[in-house]
């Protein structure tokens, strides 16, 4: 905004009620939780660590998971009953695919997590030619069940015996 002072002209009005403006902008957002979206998923990192299906790390593989990539999985209950994931990860390796399993707990402790195995939903995630991948999994939320985390897994390197693992750092509530 231009001001006449005199014969003289003038901007300094216009910062201050910019600023002002833009702060009011930004502090609804700022309020917000940073780990809940919109629409009520929970956001929980992905990490290299391999673990049982019961959450707890694997042990005799040292719990370290082989890969270079990283990201991100949007967890949570949406409505009638159902257990969604989704999963955005970047840097992996380029044009491969990713087996991706969403697993609900409690489940006991010797209770496999196998593709159609009760509380656990299964989706494939392509990495692009960038190492970039996304997908979404939605499963029945079983009985009982609280909580879920998401764990990927590509194939190994030719002559490796491990492949890509990551898996949520933390439990979702659903």
């Amino acid at each position: 905004m231009l001001c006449m002072v005199g014969h003289r002209m003038c901007a300094a009005a216009s910062a201050p009620v910019t600023a002002v403006l833009a702060m009011a902008a930004v502090a609804p957002m700022a309020a917000a939780d940073p780990g809940s979206s919109a629409s009520g998923l929970e956001m929980i990192p992905l990490q290299n660590v391999i673990r049982q299906c019961d959450f707890v790390v694997e042990q005799f593989l040292m719990g370290r998971g082989n890969g270079t990539g990283s990201g991100a999985v949007e967890i949570g209950s949406v409505g009638d009953g159902t257990v969604r994931a989704d999963v955005h990860m970047q840097t992996l390796r380029p044009n491969t695919t990713y087996r991706v399993r969403l697993i609900q707990l409690p489940r006991p402790s010797v209770a496999p997590c196998n593709p159609g195995d009760p509380g656990v939903a299964t989706a494939t995630m392509f990495a692009d030619f960038a190492g970039n991948g996304s997908t979404t999994i939605t499963g029945r939320r079983e009985p009982g069940a609280r909580q879920a985390w998401v764990v990927v897994e590509g194939p190994p390197v030719p002559g490796g015996v491990r492949g890509d693992v990551y898996s949520t750092v933390t439990l979702a509530k659903i």
